[in-house]
């Protein structure tokens, strides 16, 4: 007479709590157990004891024949093979039923063929593979909305930590979703950010990259029209960035004062940008290793620039945008190496530096720079000069007079700009900068030069029709 072991004697019971106690124990290896014991689990009608045996299938393949496989998952020889081979992929998805929702779990492994074997009957095909897969489920649940985190971890062979993903997926990979206010609570009491809807293919190689473009428009108008040109022009879907992120579309939009008096110093707005920076940093890569930023700007110069030097180079990846003809252009890329605007040229092919010496042996000079339509304004650059007591170099396109090129290199012009200032700045420690260029120029001008040596950066008062001083970027705090 065979005697029925104790984990079989459970299930007879239909204890079925006491026996996924047992089966974990397994897992865990404080527990032993029979190979037909946890075979007969595949059977047993509770899907959590059939998700639980073929956990332990897979965690102690040695333990079990291919025969016995074969039999109790109902396989041909080469999926057998397979399912003992490929890795397993465990993955996560809520449900909502009348009695509340959950979190349920899912587990899935390749399969040499082109069936799906799973303990919900209903699941018999999935979008978008190629091959067959083994899909066992803790839970019993209604709809298709396992497809969407199903796609993306087994995509990944992991699933991403800090979300929780749902939709159907048709075959164009578009996410459906539904009961999304009883499942954003699930994911709130868990501490996940849902993500539903948009397109699984991109979503996928967000993940895959473990990189997201971040849209940020910092402006004096609180234009959201703007930010949404922006996303177009970076190709981007703010929606799903604000799926991904859990943040509100106006956390991308950084509004500043429509009119930013020039009696006031400017650092108080470019460490209040600095810290928007970091903060919106800080939450995408709570849960992404990489942020990458699309900024475009509609400030004045001298602002720009302060912010740029408060953000330096090798911190934050980013891609700077100019706005022409209505449509944002991406003009200096600096979303892989940032360091590159500060690498010093020997050789200006861009830029022309012209020098006038007004007062002996100082160490006080002003430095013009002029690369847009707007001329800068020569009385108020005599009085500045005779002000700070300095001579004057100014810097200007070596072939084109007015607005800066759209089809030259913006980065090579910045790095040579820098250069120029680098060299300078070896014979003065005081430098006063007036400047008429791109807003985005001035900012990656910034970067480049940082917050170090002794830089004052001048705004042009339309009132008193002069340049007033209205950040000093060795004044800005190091973050």
């Amino acid at each position: 007479m065979t005697i029925s072991s104790p984990l079989i004697r459970i299930l007879r019971r239909r204890d079925y709590k006491t026996a996924s106690i047992f089966l974990n124990g397994i897992l865990k290896g404080t527990l032993s157990f029979r190979s037909e014991d946890v075979l007969n689990c595949l059977k047993s009608g509770c899907p959590e004891i059939e998700f639980l045996a073929v956990k332990i299938l897979k965690k102690f393949p040695g333990r079990f024949k291919k025969e016995e496989i074969k039999e109790f998952l109902e396989m041909e020889e080469e999926e057998v093979n397979s399912f003992l081979k490929n890795r397993a992929v465990e993955f996560i998805f809520p449900v909502v039923s009348e009695k509340g929702g959950k979190i349920a779990k899912g587990i899935a492994v390749q399969l040499d063929s082109n069936r799906i074997i799973s303990n919900n009957e209903k699941v018999v095909s999935i979008p978008l593979l190629e091959k067959g897969y083994l899909v066992f489920f803790d839970s019993k649940f209604e709809g298709n909305s396992f497809q969407a985190p199903f796609l993306v971890a087994v995509s990944l062979g992991s699933y991403p930590r800090g979300y929780l993903l749902t939709g159907t997926v048709d075959s164009n990979g578009e996410i459906y979703a539904d009961k999304i206010e009883e499942k954003q609570r699930i994911a709130n009491e868990n501490g996940r950010v849902l993500i539903y809807g948009g397109n699984v293919m991109p979503l996928i190689k967000i993940f895959k990259e473990r990189k997201i473009d971040l849209p940020l428009l910092l402006s004096t108008t609180s234009d959201i029209s703007s930010l949404h040109r922006l996303c177009r022009a970076a190709n981007m879907n703010v929606e799903m960035v604000q799926r991904l992120t859990g943040v509100a579309e106006n956390e991308f939009l950084f509004s500043l004062p429509q009119y930013i008096p020039v009696e006031k110093n400017w650092c108080d707005y470019v460490l209040d940008a600095r810290e928007h920076f970091y903060k919106l940093k800080s939450i995408v890569e709570n849960s992404i290793d990489r942020a990458v930023f699309h900024v475009a700007l509609r400030m004045p110069s001298p602002l720009a620039m302060g912010i740029g030097a408060s953000i330096g180079t090798g911190k934050i990846p980013l891609a700077l945008y100019h706005f022409e003809s209505g449509k944002y252009v991406r003009m200096i890329d600096l979303t892989e190496n940032s360091r590159k605007i500060k690498k010093r040229k020997n050789v200006w092919n861009s830029i022309a530096v012209s020098k006038d010496i007004r007062y002996e042996n100082s160490k006080s000079c002003v430095v013009g720079i002029q690369l847009a339509s707007h001329q800068i304004e020569g009385r108020a650059l005599d009085e500045l000069i005779e002000t700070v007591r300095g001579d004057l170099f100014f810097i200007e396109h070596r072939e084109h007079v007015g607005a800066l090129p759209m089809d030259s290199n913006w980065t090579e012009i910045v790095a040579e700009i820098n250069s120029a200032i680098a060299d300078i700045h070896k014979e003065y420690s005081e430098i006063h900068i007036v400047m008429s260029v791109p807003v985005v120029v001035a900012f990656a001008l910034g970067m480049a030069l940082g917050h170090y040596w002794n830089i004052n950066l001048y705004q042009f008062d339309n009132v008193k029709g002069k340049y007033v001083n209205v950040v000093n970027l060795k004044e800005i705090p190091v973050a």
